[in-house]
């Protein structure tokens, strides 16, 4: 199981309980948190599985499916795997290595571009509040997994593609001018040259 030994490796909802873990324990027993948190972060039904027909784009095979209830779709799991992974890149927001080890979590486990830019997104929010200080590290964090989305979705099909792409330009611009020269210089792997051509940094 994601949440350890003695507990059923098929729990549902394991990320929603985790998460409810993850907050009860944050503030008297910060390292069992994050500790529950990350082992929770695993998606077994797409990593433990050779029969998934499209892990990345979240589509597997119906006999992996029935041996989930009717009601549970891969989506919503995935959804709550996102909401977890959101909360606490948000509570790691002042800790560098706490925000690289889940940053690393997401990016391993996290099989979903559309699920993976929901989180870039949320980390740039965090990072970038209306009132009270940036968070510089965080928003480096989300540009990281924007980068990581845009090379997902290169060469297949995402109706929210050129939402991304926007996206992406905005966040590096909030960055700096070093995450701007690195996609100018590597716009081939985040880009098709036509959606370079129709960008105005490159």
């Amino acid at each position: 199981s994601g949440l350890g030994i003695g507990i059923h490796p098929e729990s549902i909802p394991m990320h929603t309980f985790a998460r409810f873990m993850f907050l009860a324990l944050l503030n008297y027993y910060p390292d069992l948190a994050y500790e529950v948190g990350l082992r929770a972060m695993r998606l077994p039904i797409l990593e433990d599985h050779e029969d998934a027909d499209d892990p990345v784009n979240g589509n597997v095979s119906s006999l992996v499916l029935s041996r989930y209830p009717r009601w549970f779709t891969l989506g919503h799991i995935e959804t709550q795997q996102c909401a977890l992974a959101s909360t606490m890149l948000s509570a790691a927001k002042g800790e560098v290595m706490r925000l690289r080890t889940v940053l690393e979590s997401a990016q391993r486990h996290i099989h979903s571009s559309s699920h993976l830019f929901k989180l870039a997104q949320d980390a740039f929010r965090f990072a970038t509040p209306e009132t009270g200080p940036r968070h510089p590290t965080l928003l480096s964090v989300a540009f990281e997994l924007g980068l990581q989305v845009m090379r997902m979705t290169l060469s297949s099909l995402n109706w929210r593609r050129r939402e991304m792409v926007r996206w992406l330009v905005t966040c590096a611009t909030e960055v700096g001018v070093e995450a701007l020269v690195s996609i100018m210089q590597n716009w081939y792997q985040l880009f098709t040259p036509t959606e370079a051509t129709g960008t105005s940094i490159i």
